[in-house]
């Protein structure tokens, strides 16, 4: 079971009562797989490319050059780690980027969504299945525990109370 992000585009601002972006936001909603990302390492200039991540992708340029020139003094096979190097890290990164590039888009993160595929993934966002659990609030501190007091009483741990630091 996979994990995907949901991403709100700009529009989705004004939402129903359910809490689910309009209809014409709710077909730019975008969900991204969280994880590694095999087509990512395999082609990963390509597949910056094929999803528009041109700063990445100059990044990932200067990168492999920088690897390429800096690695030519050190033997054969160096250079070609260091690829592998960089394309496993745009692998385990490609989610990320993907979400970093929506972010400066102007979508915003929304919801987390476990499910199998994309598909199942839309279907329980949008039927509200994984709606959020309310949060309980914080138990407060038993009355015969220690709790941390700046004043006359005893406190363990460093004090900076009346007296300062002994």
């Amino acid at each position: 079971m996979s994990v995907y992000m949901v991403m709100l585009p700009p529009e989705a601002d004004a939402v129903a009562p359910s809490g689910l972006p309009s209809p014409r936001a709710a077909e730019r909603v975008v969900f991204v797989r969280d994880g590694f990302s095999a087509p990512a390492f395999v082609f990963s200039g390509l597949w910056m490319l094929w999803n528009r991540l041109w700063l990445p992708f100059l990044g990932y340029l200067v990168l492999t050059l920088g690897l390429e020139l800096g690695t030519l003094a050190l033997g054969n096979s160096v250079p070609g780690i260091a690829a592998f190097c960089a394309s496993l890290l745009i692998g385990f990164e490609a989610g990320t980027l993907r979400r970093w590039q929506l972010e400066r888009r102007g979508y915003r993160f929304a919801a987390v969504v476990a499910a199998d595929t994309a598909e199942e993934a839309e279907i329980r966002y949008f039927m509200g299945t994984q709606t959020p659990r309310p949060v309980s609030p914080r138990p407060s501190a038993p009355a015969g525990g220690i709790v941390p007091r700046i004043g006359t009483q005893p406190v363990v741990g460093l004090t900076l109370g009346q007296g300062g630091i002994r």
